[in-house]
């Protein structure tokens, strides 16, 4: 009896809307953990599915279907078997051949266990057979093997034809192309180029897989729409283009410089739905008003530039922001409970608005429950305030509330009415003629007061940076780091009236850092560190290294011709000063003959040599600009005094960082403008940028 060879299987998905030519395989370790739980419980599934089905088609050999079993299987205890697959982001249901989304909303896709696989004669690419398909070839494959008889034909349910020649050699035709057989043979001519078929996945090359203990956890909002790139993906497309580039670059990288490196995950948070639902009805109500006319561009404008606008509307933006708190806080507990053992870091990443969706939620968050109680007694509503600068209008009032009407003529003799009394100090009280204790009373009323005008100030300064009337959930974890991608957070705080973000109260209280990444060309773009420093506007933004460990070969060439002009120039002002010293002392000799004819003083050493070398360096072209703007740049990124604001967001002084332009983009920005704002879910330079700040910042074990 001829043994039969072990068939090598591998595990498939596929979209429900997607062709046939798109079936996805699992990574190797994805696979073999399906296969394993395969053989363990589905013995009697597969006999029960495909076995009276394949006897009868073998014995008929028709081409039509015959009914099958249902789908939703269960193993001998009565429990579907569930597989997490793809790092932990799915579950297949094995029984059922499903793999469902378990942190988002996205449609089932199809699981396929495939054993045969073919390549058309047109195609270069592979496609496997559907379960019952490979069942059938299996059968007969082994039946031959059995008997030694070949040149066998199977007919798929698709009218293709399957030659079994010999043991290695198996032919497949299309239905428009099947081979034809005469009376006298059993095997045919065909007229066309057969594909090839294969059983067992033999060579083909699949991922490895992703580690199952993960490092560390970001979670990335979108912005405006619901298309996140040119190439029309959605959120989770481009965050699953961006978790991979992370896995590559950690494994070329970061294993050196991260001692037992694992790998960081991204999950996604959509609140785009939400807005554009059944429940709001805006989509309805914007139909009605739009014209029919360029009905692509008005229809890619309602559902894509309008969502800037709807989040400045206090009734869409409370929608907002409830559907990111709330999904960030489920997603984060359910991270949890399917991985109770994870001990790192919660971060958070934000494209164009959903970098300033995550700002407000993060600058309204508070670190205890003692902060909160603080608020509602600090902060209370404008309505319900009872500070005495509303209680006592007058001069006669605020005296009588202090038991001091003797002394309130006083005050009116010298003309001071209940504003001005709010000026007065302690000089000013004891030249009125007031005891110790009338004193002590008044000043402390006054210095009350005061202090309450204070706070007022500081409430108006927050109802600047968000809207009162939103209320912002609280987020159910603390943020290690806040990386906004193509941010317009300063724009639209300057938009509110925030001119500054130094005040000590102005930041995000449960977020340690905040890098604001942005590309030259961005027109999205905005920086935000002249929020926190003005002196910041001269100082470029720090510059995000190439991630193979250099400068850009032109920007490395802009400098050095930059550096080639300051040499050149340094060595004409070197070569031409001693001249210049000998004219110029010419005609100081000159002015010092004038002085003794017309008796004028003549300038000091000092002042002369500050006139010479400025009259030098202004026929030279030159002038102090550069080195003083040098001087401000190094004063700011050389901050020895820790307690200066731009620290509060960042544990390097920093917050604005800059990517290198490509070459072709360097020619002309205007062309590449629009790529440029999504350019960064494929930029290798801020995916390693973002790995080396989390693992940066991140304890080590």
């Amino acid at each position: 009896m001829t043994s039969i060879p072990t068939n090598q299987v591998h595990w498939f998905y596929r979209k429900n809307e997607a062709t046939d030519d798109e079936w996805q395989p699992f990574s190797r370790c994805d696979s073999n953990r399906l296969e394993d739980v395969y053989q363990k419980t589905s013995n009697q599934l597969d006999e029960g599915r495909f076995q009276s089905d394949t006897n009868h088609r073998l014995a008929s050999n028709l081409h039509n279907d015959s009914e099958g079993e249902s789908n939703n299987q269960t193993d001998s205890n009565g429990v579907e078997p569930i597989v997490s697959t793809n790092g932990g982001r799915y579950d297949v249901y094995l029984n059922s051949r499903c793999r469902k989304a378990i942190y988002w909303s996205e449609s089932d896709s199809l699981v396929l266990r495939a054993t045969w696989f073919y390549r058309p004669g047109s195609r270069m690419s592979y496609k496997p057979f559907d379960e019952e398909t490979a069942s059938i070839l299996e059968i007969t494959y082994q039946e031959c093997l059995q008997t030694g008889i070949w040149n066998r034909k199977i007919f798929t349910t698709a009218g293709d034809t399957i030659v079994f020649h010999n043991a290695k050699v198996f032919a497949h035709y299309e239905a428009d192309h099947a081979p034809y057989t005469d009376d006298w043979s059993n095997i045919t001519d065909n007229l066309t180029k057969p594909g090839k078929v294969w059983r067992g996945v033999q060579d083909l090359n699949f991922e490895e897989g992703e580690a199952d203990a993960i490092d560390h956890l970001v979670f990335v909002v979108h912005g405006i729409g619901e298309i996140c790139d040119l190439r029309c993906r959605n959120l989770i497309e481009v965050v699953d283009d961006f978790r991979r580039l992370t896995n590559s670059l950690v494994k070329t990288h970061l294993f050196e410089e991260v001692k037992n490196l694992l790998r960081i995950e991204f999950i996604p948070i959509s609140w785009h739905s939400a807005l554009h639902g059944d429940d709001t009805g805006i989509d309805n109500r914007l139909n009605l008003i739009t014209l029919n006319s360029i009905p692509k561009m008005r229809h890619f404008s309602n559902d894509t530039i309008l969502d800037a606008l709807f989040y400045t509307s206090p009734v869409y933006c409370q929608i907002i922001i409830d559907t990111v708190a709330n999904e960030l806080n489920r997603v984060h507990n359910l991270f949890l409970k399917r991985n109770p053992s994870f001990n790192g870091t919660i971060n958070l990443m934000g494209h164009s608005l959903g970098s300033l969706i995550i700002f407000d939620i993060l600058s309204n968050q508070k670190t205890n429950s003692a902060d909160l109680q603080e608020e509602v007694q600090t902060f209370p509503d404008k309505s319900l305030k009872t500070d005495n600068t509303l209680q006592y209008q007058s001069l006669d009032e605020i005296f009588d509330h202090l038991d001091l009407t003797e002394y309130v003529d006083r005050f009116k003799s010298e003309k001071i009415d209940s504003i001005t009394l709010f000026n007065l100090n302690e000089t000013h009280l004891i030249q009125l003629g007031l005891e110790m204790g009338p004193r002590v009373k008044l000043l402390k009323f006054i210095t009350d007061n005061s202090v309450n005008q204070c706070l007022e100030k500081l409430q108006t300064q927050r109802e600047m940076i968000s809207d009162q009337s939103i209320k912002y959930p609280q987020l159910s974890f603390n943020t290690k780091c806040f990386f906004a991608l193509g941010s317009p957070i300063a724009a639209f705080l300057t938009v509110r009236g925030i001119t500054s973000l130094s005040n000590d109260d102005l930041g995000l209280p449960t977020c340690d850092q905040i890098f604001n990444i942005f590309h030259p060309f961005d027109p999205i773009a905005y920086r935000m560190e002249p929020l926190i420093d003005e002196h910041f506007h001269s100082i470029p933004p720090c510059q995000i290294p190439h991630h193979k460990g250099r400068k850009r070969m032109h920007l490395e060439l802009k400098e050095n011709l930059i550096k080639m002009g300051t040499d050149l120039k340094e060595k004409v002002y070197n070569s031409l000063k001693p001249v210049w010293d000998s004219l110029y002392g010419l005609k100081r000799v000159r002015s010092i003959t004038s002085f003794t004819d017309n008796q004028e003083p003549s300038p000091t050493p000092s002042t002369s040599s500050n006139a010479k070398e400025a009259d030098f360096e202004s026929d030279l072209g030159t002038t102090d600009d550069e080195e003083s703007k040098l001087d401000d740049e190094n004063k700011i990124i050389d901050l020895s005094n820790l307690d200066h604001p731009c620290y509060k967001f960042n544990s390097t002084g920093r917050v604005d960082y800059v990517l290198q332009e490509a070459p072709i983009e360097f020619f002309n920005g205007y062309i590449f403008a629009l790529a440029t704002h999504t350019c960064y879910w494929q930029s290798e330079d801020t995916a390693l940028f973002v790995l080396r700040n989390i693992y940066k910042n991140a304890p080590q074990s």
